[in-house]
């Protein structure tokens, strides 16, 4: 179930990710460049590892209150700490490329990818989440079996 969790939300974040880097950066760069794998690929690989942990909750049928509201809940927590983790990945990378790195340089960085880049898409980020584990758990019977 774990496998099933985390190729959904892969696929999920991959498509999120495309269709963000489709809306911004495709005409100045290719889909074989380092910002498409950086803004495209990684996402792609964060999303299915918040997925294998937190949307693995959407599958289990042993549990009580697996509800659409709960699978929803979960879709929308995998896109949340997707973001959250990307970001906090990306304020790193820029954080030990700069002249001096620092704690209070990290942390500034931290503030302004998630107020500049994070709010933009941090929206449609989670409303696909969101969807992607109602699916998810409408789709439970035909994993299930």
């Amino acid at each position: 179930m774990r496998l099933v969790t985390a190729c959904w939300y892969a696929m999920t974040g991959f498509i999120a990710a495309l269709l963000s880097f489709l809306a911004s950066s495709w005409k100045f760069y290719s889909i074989g460049s380092r910002v498409f794998f950086g803004f495209v690929i990684v996402p792609t690989a964060v999303f299915a590892l918040c997925g294998a942990t937190i949307g693995l909750r959407t599958l289990r049928s042993e549990k009580k209150g697996s509800s659409a509201t709960v699978a929803m809940a979960c879709g929308g927590a995998v896109a949340a700490l997707s973001l959250v983790l990307f970001i906090l990945g990306w304020a790193t990378i820029e954080v030990l490329r700069a002249e001096n790195p620092g704690p209070l340089l990290f942390v500034g960085m931290v503030f302004y990818l998630m107020a500049l880049w994070g709010s933009i898409r941090a929206v449609p980020f989670i409303l696909i989440g969101v969807v992607s584990g109602w699916l998810l758990h409408l789709l439970k019977p035909k994993f299930m079996d």
